[in-house]
């Protein structure tokens, strides 16, 4: 009876484990090797990619007041829970830290539903856009790179998903809903009657969301990842690489979040790195990934982990 309640969870894992071990056969260079790469950075990029890393964060702050029906949520409060959330997400390996936001955020948008239906309306926003940037950059780009042939299929599929999703689904759940409330009450019927419901109303306030504030949103979502693009061409411009490579670096990464990646988001980030390395013919590419797991990711953690044992110590106080 515990199999399908944990399959996800032990799934993600084994896919975890599997791309974590396939990413580590690919860097053929040893500690010193990366360790060399990554020193050529100069500390004026790193800072100012971290701080980048982190006004993208504060946008993404502002984002989330838009989408909030709650209109006296404390902006510097969120802030800190936004920040301790992506640390979280970063520390917590295989996607496994996703719920946290949902929990945590209840105080903010008074109930489960409206934090799921916040984090939803999030990431439609971001899938949206990444996939909309990855078409117009493969569109007006000379850069042949034949090896993302697959992950703008993938974009597309997932695109195409929301898609109907968001305009059939409601519509589908409705005539599954009054089937069921016809039918003689059993624990499954009224299982399906309840889950219908409550996915009609996530589908219902979703819509409502976009409905009201959607230009509002799409603005805020292209500042969000304008920076951090920019994240990726302030620590990486000394490589003198397209600006288009450095887009189809940072949307290949946004991608990979989807993937169960390990702590500090290794596994996906170095896939990321490989695939456009070898599109470009720069092979070791994938050694200047651990630059990124290191000074973004690592402080994203580190700042996390700091704001996590200051709330410890004021509840004590308290």
């Amino acid at each position: 009876m515990k199999i399908p309640k944990y399959f996800n969870k032990i799934f993600l894992f084994i896919l975890g484990i599997a791309t974590m071990l396939y990413v580590t056969s690919l860097i053929h260079s040893d500690i010193d090797e990366i360790k060399k790469v990554t020193s050529e950075l100069s500390v004026f990029s790193i800072l100012l990619a971290i701080f980048l890393y982190f006004l993208s964060h504060l946008f993404r702050v502002m984002r989330l007041l838009l989408l909030s029906p709650n209109p006296t949520i404390s902006i510097r409060e969120l802030c800190i829970e936004q920040i301790k959330a992506n640390g979280v997400n970063l520390m917590v390996p295989f996607r496994m830290g996703e719920s946290y936001r949902v929990i945590v955020f209840k105080k903010f948008f008074s109930s489960y539903t409206n934090s799921f239906v916040i984090l939803v309306c999030e990431r439609l926003l971001d899938i949206i856009f990444i996939a909309s940037i990855l078409f117009i950059a493969t569109i007006f780009s000379d850069i042949q790179l034949e090896i993302l042939n697959p992950v703008i299929t993938t974009t597309s599929i997932l695109l195409l998903i929301i898609l109907l999703m968001y305009f059939s689904l409601e519509e589908f759940l409705a005539v599954i809903h009054k089937i069921f409330l016809s039918k003689q009450t059993t624990r499954t019927t009224l299982a399906i009657i309840i889950n219908t419901s409550r996915f009609i109303k996530i589908l219902k306030k979703t819509k409502e969301i976009f409905t009201s504030k959607l230009s509002s949103c799409i603005l805020i979502t292209i500042v969000i990842w304008t920076l951090e693009i920019l994240v990726f061409y302030i620590l990486f411009r000394f490589l003198e690489l397209d600006i288009l490579i450095m887009v189809f670096l940072a949307i290949c990464i946004a991608l990979s979040s989807l993937l169960p990646n390990g702590p500090a988001g290794y596994g996906g980030v170095q896939l990321a790195f490989y695939l456009i390395g070898i599109s470009i013919g720069f092979d070791s590419l994938i050694n200047y990934s651990f630059a990124y797991n290191i000074y973004i990711f690592g402080t994203a953690i580190t700042v996390s982990g700091i704001l996590f044992f200051i709330t410890l110590l004021n509840s004590k106080k308290n």
